[in-house]
């Protein structure tokens, strides 16, 4: 059985995906059923949900409990979960943590207790990214740009989302999932990194160029503060193997649910197939990435 700690994504996409498409129980405290019942695409989930009184009732009927929460507030919450002895897996929102260091060391903290982890990387699930094969190709270099407008920059209100120290930004936010497809893509180095900021703490581009053995080298730019939506991906003499309006564009939407959803099932079946911490090489492989990738503080481009 499932449970959940969040009343954003955690219900509006991790709820519809459990239940409509993966089939498995869910355990929620009562304080999520109001949200529940306030979004028209998940008040037919209602009566399929297990309710109890509080987030501690449900930690003691669930194995699984799957996190959509800030990565500031992530930690405190995981260490809560692992008093519970019937609690034996973890699904992290990511980042993981607000700083590479901190995200080793929880996930260091989960197998200390023989937990099991897996991160909400969903850009990986999703069809092109299985497909993707950039040992396949020829050419020396490869461009990887993502562009588009952050719904905190579209609403005029920032979250943590924006800012850097708090997890957030254009590459602790969303540059996050690239680095951990590189990462399953071979690369193991950041030969370049580079933040351009909008304010004190708000980084909303980023630049950097990746390399791996055998592989071509990848230049991205992840900008969230475009009035232009793209996702491309392009080898110089090959042309463009991926042209997407967003990462998610391919994805089939049902029941008027979020367009994650079924990526997010995709996700929770193969981690329900999968071998205990199974994916554990994969994701400190990727903190040490990440890790490289913030290293290079300099230079820093202001608007």
């Amino acid at each position: 059985m499932f449970t959940i700690f969040g009343s954003g994504f955690g219900l509006y996409g991790y709820l519809p995906a459990l239940i409509e498409l993966v089939g498995q129980p869910i355990v929620l405290p009562e304080k999520y059923r109001a949200v529940v019942e306030g979004r028209a695409e998940l008040v037919g989930l209602v009566d399929r949900i297990n309710w109890v009184s509080s987030a501690e009732d449900a930690l003691e009927l669930a194995e699984r409990v799957i996190f959509a929460v800030p990565p500031a507030s992530q930690s405190m919450l995981v260490q809560k979960c692992l008093d519970y002895p019937r609690v034996k897996s973890l699904y992290l929102e990511k980042p993981l943590a607000t700083t590479p260091i901190k995200a080793k060391e929880l996930v260091d903290n989960i197998l200390s207790q023989q937990k099991q982890v897996t991160v909400g990387y969903t850009l990986l699930h999703t069809p092109w990214a299985k497909a993707l094969d950039l040992k396949a190709v020829t050419a020396d270099e490869v461009e990887l740009n993502w562009r588009f407008l952050a719904h905190h920059y579209r609403v005029g209100k920032n979250n943590w989302k924006s800012l850097h120290s708090s997890g957030g930004g254009a590459l602790r936010y969303y540059g996050i999932h690239l680095i951990a497809l590189l990462y399953r893509q071979g690369y193991r180095n950041a030969a370049q990194s580079e933040l351009y900021w909008c304010g004190e703490d708000e980084p909303y581009k980023w630049k950097a160029q990746f390399e791996g053995t055998d592989l071509p080298r990848v230049s991205i730019e992840v900008d969230s503060k475009s009035e232009e939506e793209e996702f491309c991906i392009f080898a110089q003499g090959e042309g463009k193997l991926l042209s997407l309006r967003e990462p998610f564009e391919e994805i089939q939407v049902a029941n008027s649910f979020d367009p994650r959803v079924s990526v997010v099932a995709n996700m929770l079946a193969a981690s329900l197939d999968s071998a205990e911490n199974s994916e554990t090489d994969e994701i400190f492989g990727g903190i040490a990435l990440w890790a490289d990738a913030e290293q290079f503080e300099k230079p820093q481009h202001r608007l």
